[in-house]
């Protein structure tokens, strides 16, 4: 499990990243993480602008432009990527 430390680094380097850039597209890869239908993930969150960034503990607090919340939490094994599809393959096959 990340601890605060990690989380911190998450938060500040994701606000460099996506902070005022628009959500273009949703994925929902296991639908028990949502606690709505994911049609209704899609449609509060698909569209938006991520506004700001913050973290609360081990959660990572997203602030959309709708005034919705988006609250990330890692759990045990949990990690987080940015890069291109290219970019994940390579990290994967440990080239």
């Amino acid at each position: 499990m990340p601890e605060l430390p990690e989380m911190e680094n998450y938060k500040l380097l994701l606000s460099n990243l996506i902070t005022n850039k628009p959500i273009t597209s949703v994925v929902v890869n296991r639908e028990k993480s949502i606690n709505i239908t994911t049609q209704e993930f899609i449609k509060h969150v698909a569209n938006t602008t991520i506004l700001r960034i913050e973290r609360r503990a081990k959660h990572l607090l997203f602030h959309l432009s709708n005034q919705k919340v988006l609250l990330l939490h890692l759990m045990l094994g949990g990690w987080m990527f940015y890069g291109t599809e290219e970019d994940k393959l390579i990290i994967y096959r440990g080239v």
